[in-house]
């Protein structure tokens, strides 16, 4: 699937999606054959195998892990003209005094001392690698974890609450690492730098995209790639709402249209240029206060009102990560991946963010009576209307990523190239729900009393999916031009009904049966 032919939009329709499409089989190294002008540094002409190695390689450095860089490693693996090499634990990092020292200038030369120790062992391993790529991943996933360990408390001066928080360990794990991380990649010829970032980044309210009879509210012109200023997102129009900033303003892209544009021909985002310009950015403190300046004010509004969340913290980094000087020569590459689903423990001491979808549904099940569980588990399922995003399953969403690093290119003059993943389908709360009450009951003996409330969960959670709405499929937008289109379900149902079986022999299932 991932020859260079392969490489148009045709190839990434909703039916390359299957779940099928991510077994291992599908990864054989010719599926990664790249032609030299992707900047893959391979022929498109058989390999010489008595060549140096150097002429035919790519090397990923990975800094973080988690399920997206293992499934990621997967797929890249299966190529031989592949590299990978993983550096020390990030998690380690945040546990040493340094990370968590009140002294911004203590955590800048100890984090930048840890990149040049780890880079350092990772460069003896990428002897005769043409190409280089550092793959940020690392970052604290789970939204309601990274708000619970934010402690410092919004006030009426939102510059002296941002030089705040930005010295706390956990927005210093999310924006903090991808800061140092462009800062040393701007020192290193030959180095590219692939952030992998998330949709989750636009979680903002806005207008709705379809109204109630199912009519396309905007439609992006064919001639607009996606990710464009213009269409995808709800701030690409000045208004009252958004504090009359254009989208453009801030948005971690460049429209290939406007390159070479006053403001734009440095290939970073308007907020990035001008705190470059202004020589705003001496550490991780400044940057931010320079950056939440820049942005729109009902962003600054929400952040001076509620906090920092994850979402902001996701949308800093991909700022930061643009701060730094580019290298001529060098591939940059902002990778935005749906929400993904179907991984990551549902039990233990770290339970991933999901497994709150799977506690709303067991103590629904544990109610008192059939009709208190369902209206418990609909009243904690918000419809498509109100909440809805691109999701996929984590397997999909790597091997995404793992395209978007293939087929890497430096850009003249070198700028970021923005890769927008996340489809034109969307999910809602209410679905996410519905997928693992079918989960559950596949868990379930068929006989069992519950299974009558389970079927009573799906057909309400399917009429409370639909509230105020009667657009039938959810088709958010009516998109040109994806670089991947993840539109229809793929394997979102599929890989939720699989990661509920790690509940068997749980003493929460067992629990349930005997109920």
């Amino acid at each position: 699937c991932f020859a260079p032919s392969c490489f148009a939009p045709s190839c990434f329709a909703p039916s390359c999606f299957a779940p099928s499409c991510f077994a291992p089989s599908c990864f054989p190294s010719s599926c990664f054959t790249q032609r030299t002008e992707m900047g893959c540094g391979a022929s498109s002409q058989p390999r010489d195998e008595s060549s140096p190695r150097s002429r035919t390689t790519t090397g990923f450095v990975f800094v973080g892990g988690g399920n997206v860089k293992a499934l990621m490693a997967d797929a890249l693996q299966h190529s031989s003209d592949t590299t990978l090499v993983q550096v020390g634990s990030v998690r380690a990092l945040t546990q040493t005094p340094e990370f968590a020292s009140p002294d911004s200038g203590v955590w800048e030369a100890h984090v930048s001392s840890w990149f040049d120790e780890q880079m350092a062992e990772a460069e003896k391993q990428l002897n005769g690698c043409a190409n280089k790529v550092l793959v940020v991943l690392a970052a604290e996933p789970d939204p309601v974890r990274f708000k619970a360990e934010m402690r410092t408390q919004p006030g009426p001066d939102l510059n002296s609450y941002v030089a705040e928080a930005a010295l706390e360990p956990m927005f210093r794990l999310n924006v903090g690492i991808a800061y140092k991380a462009a800062q040393w990649v701007s020192k290193r010829t030959g180095f590219g730098l692939l952030h992998i970032s998330t949709s989750y980044v636009y979680m903002e309210a806005g207008p709705v995209p379809n109204d109630t009879h199912g009519q396309v509210v905007r439609v992006i012109p064919p001639d607009l790639a996606a990710g464009t200023a213009t269409g995808l997102h709800p701030f690409d129009e000045r208004s009252d709402q958004n504090g009359n900033v254009s989208e453009l303003n801030y948005a971690p892209y460049i429209p290939q249209s406007s390159v070479g544009l006053p403001g734009v021909e440095q290939g970073c985002c308007l907020v990035a240029r001008e705190i470059i310009r202004a020589k705003a950015a001496t550490d991780l403190v400044s940057f931010s206060q320079a950056a939440l300046r820049m942005l729109p004010a009902h962003i600054q509004a929400k952040v001076q009102n509620q906090g920092f969340d994850y979402p902001c913290s996701k949308l800093l980094a991909e700022i930061a990560v643009q701060t730094a000087p580019l290298v001529e020569g060098s591939a940059y590459a902002i990778v935005r991946l749906p929400t993904m689903v179907g991984a990551g423990a549902i039990l233990g001491p770290r339970p991933c963010g999901g497994a709150k979808y799977v506690m709303n549904v067991l103590s629904a099940l544990g109610q008192p009576d059939e009709q208190a569980g369902v209206d418990q588990l609909v009243s904690q399922s918000a419809p498509w209307m109100k909440k809805s995003r691109s999701m996929c399953s984590y397997q999909a969403g790597a091997a995404m990523a793992a395209v978007f690093a293939m087929r890497m290119s430096p850009l003249a003059p070198p700028q970021f190239r923005y890769e927008h993943a996340t489809g034109s389908f969307s999910q809602s709360d209410a679905q996410y729900h519905s997928a693992i009450v079918q989960g559950l009951g596949g868990l379930l003996p068929p006989e069992h009393p519950k299974q009558r409330w389970l079927q009573h969960m799906v057909e309400a959670l399917a009429k409370r999916d639909l509230q105020d709405s009667d657009v039938g499929p959810h088709t958010t937008l009516a998109i040109y031009d994806q670089s991947i289109d993840s539109s229809h379900e793929t394997d979102f149902v599929s890989s939720i009904l699989k990661w509920v079986r790690q509940l068997e022999g749980s003493e929460e299932l067992d629990q349930l049966i005997k109920s």
